[in-house]
This record gives C-alpha cells, sequence and structure tokens, in this order.
C-alpha cells in the first residue's frame, strides 16, 4: 500500500468524519445495523489520528462506528480515528486546552467553540494546498456554490471543512418549557414573545419558583432578536453580522438593527423582575447543561436559547427519563411569525 503522510491524511478525513458521525446517528436504528458490518484487513503501519468532540460518549454502538470508519480510512487513507469527548459545561476552555496540548489531530468545532479565534492563531493545518488530492469534495461543496469552499477561509487559508447537509427539521433554537404547569395555570397555547412572556411571569408567582431565577443562558438575546427578527435577516458571523434578505449587500451589525434596542428593553426588564439569573454576564457562553440540570432539580421549568438537536437529543429524553410524569415541550424563536 502506498505511505501517506500525516499531515495529507488530515486532508481527506475531515469529510469523511462529518459523513461518518452522522451514519453513527442512525447506526443502531437502521436497517443496515443488523446487516454484516464490513472488515478491513489492518495493516503494522496504519497510523491511528487522534480526534475530539463535544458532548458525552455514547453508552453502545462505538465499536460498530468505528468498523464502518475504519472501511472507509483504512483501505483510501491508511489510517484509523479514534474520539475522545469533551462533556457540556465550560466546553470552549476545555476544547482550547485541549487543542493546545498538542495530543490530537482533529476537532468537530462548532458554535460552541472559539474556532476561529484559535485559527487566527494558526493553530491549525491549511488544507487549501491539499484541495487538488480531493476532486470528489471540491465538488461536493460546489453544489451548492463555486465559493462555498472559499467563504470558509480565514485570511486566505481553510483550516476547516464544514458539516454540508440537509436539514430536515431546522436547526433553530428555541423555548423549552414544561407543558404541563402551562396547562395548570391557565395559560394560551405559547406562540409568541407575548405568551412565552406570560408563561415566565407565571413561573415567577409560582411559588416553587417566585426566588429563582428562569433563564440562565447568557445567549438569551440571541432568542430575543431571533423572535423579534423573524426571517428578517440572515445571520453570519457567529450572531455578529447580518443582511436583510430584501436587501443583501448591505452588511449590518446585530447591534445595528433597529430591533436590538427592543431586545435591550426585554432583557433588562426580565432582569430587573428576576427572570434572567443576576449572574448572566459572568457565566460561559453556553449554559445548556447548567439549565438542564435545573430544570432535573425542579428548580425552574424552562430554559431559552436550546438548539432543536439538543432539545430532541440531550434535554428532553433525559428529562423524560427522571420525571416522566411531566410533559416537555418546545418552541422554534421564530414562533412569533
Amino acid at each position: 500500500m502506498k505511505k501517506i503522510s500525516k499531515r495529507l491524511i488530515v486532508t481527506g478525513l475531515v469529510a469523511i468524519v462529518m459523513i461518518a458521525f452522522l451514519v453513527y446517528f442512525n447506526l443502531v436504528s437502521s436497517e443496515e445495523a443488523d446487516q454484516k458490518l464490513p472488515t478491513v484487513e489492518v495493516e503494522k503501519d496504519i497510523v491511528t489520528l487522534r480526534g475530539f468532540t463535544i458532548g458525552n460518549k455514547p453508552v453502545d454502538g462505538m465499536e460498530e462506528f468505528y468498523q464502518q470508519l475504519d472501511a472507509l480510512t483504512i483501505p483510501d487513507l491508511g489510517c484509523k480515528v479514534r474520539f475522545d469527548y469533551i462533556p457540556w459545561g465550560d466546553e470552549k476552555n476545555k476544547i482550547d486546552l485541549s487543542i493546545a496540548s498538542g495530543q490530537y489531530d482533529l476537532y468537530v468545532g462548532g458554535v460552541f467553540s472559539n474556532y476561529k479565534e484559535t485559527a487566527l492563531k494558526n493553530a491549525f493545518l491549511d488544507l487549501k494546498p491539499y484541495l487538488e488530492l480531493v476532486p470528489d469534495l471540491v465538488s461536493h461543496y460546489t453544489q451548492v456554490s463555486e465559493h462555498s469552499l472559499t467563504l470558509c477561509e480565514i485570511n486566505g487559508k481553510l483550516f476547516g471543512i464544514p458539516q454540508f447537509a440537509r436539514v430536515e427539521k431546522g436547526a433553530d433554537e428555541g423555548f423549552i418549557y414544561r407543558e404541563d404547569l402551562r396547562k395548570e395555570w391557565g395559560l394560551p397555547e405559547i406562540n409568541s414573545l407575548e405568551t412565552m412572556e406570560m408563561y415566565l411571569y407565571a413561573a415567577k408567582s409560582d411559588e416553587r419558583y417566585k426566588d429563582k431565577p428562569l433563564l440562565t443562558d447568557n445567549r438569551i438575546y440571541t432568542s430575543l432578536w431571533l423572535i423579534l427578527t423573524g426571517h428578517k435577516y440572515r445571520l453570519l458571523d457567529n450572531y455578529y453580522t447580518c443582511y436583510e434578505y430584501d436587501n443583501p449587500t448591505k452588511l449590518l451589525k446585530v447591534h445595528e438593527t433597529p430591533e436590538w434596542k427592543e431586545v435591550c428593553q426585554y432583557a433588562k426588564k426580565w432582569y430587573d423582575d428576576g427572570i434572567i439569573s443576576y449572574d448572566i454576564l459572568v457565566v460561559s457562553g453556553n449554559e445548556g447543561a447548567k439549565g438542564r440540570e435545573l430544570m432535573l432539580k425542579d428548580m425552574k421549568p424552562c430554559e431559552a436559547n436550546v438548539p432543536y438537536w439538543s432539545a430532541t437529543v440531550n434535554w428532553i429524553p433525559i428529562l423524560y427519563d427522571k420525571h416522566p410524569e411531566w410533559d416537555i415541550h418546545m418552541e422554534p424563536n421564530v414562533c412569533s411569525l
């Protein structure tokens, strides 16, 4: 087998790793899971690359996942890939430390990491010079635009490959809450900012929650901005920049949009009334795990800024497992339109 350097292996692996993760999440439930998994003859000079991703390690299914992944990487690239998992909670700092350790070859990034800031420090390999080795990958991305990969460059270098898949259920973040309490409190269905606010104030009037903050994630401003703007803007660059769909040639800072003043008004009102946590400005960028734990302990009945994928995987199943008597609902942030 022709030997390939470790640096070149990283280039070809990125897309395979992304695709393999999508395969894994459907692994156990798919019809193919019952079929005989592919076997690969392992040679002595096989390189093992280490990567890390976010979340808790799956309880089972990893053996099948690695068998399918090896079937892709060993014949073509002469390597295997194995992953470590970084649990939610202070994940940005943990990711930065893992990158700085020099122990990993790959990582799966997202809005939960400091990817752009780290890339600007030249912490990653520039993949751009190696794109000619993976023409099928380049062709895959040009299905959307011939500039798909160029738009991912930072200072003219390509440090990562974006996930490229059709989202069937929307990746919107939203308001997760106990529907059984909404009915108990005699509130209308939550389908707007107004009805969401009614729920928050009803919770503050309940003896169980009157002395506790209901929103502990400091990205509440994102939730409010998305509700107030709906589908008016296209967000860019981690919620800092946007443009209007009706005027795509003019870029705006999110803070420059007319809706931002209303966001601040709602945030101040909720902060003053004890709905938003008093220490909201000193918490980390992602307090999702903290919010879920507080709900599990029945210290609050809701949280905002919960991504759809996180609600369906990391929130609702876990909440139901401990409190099967509860009725958990989620309302997307664009509910007001």
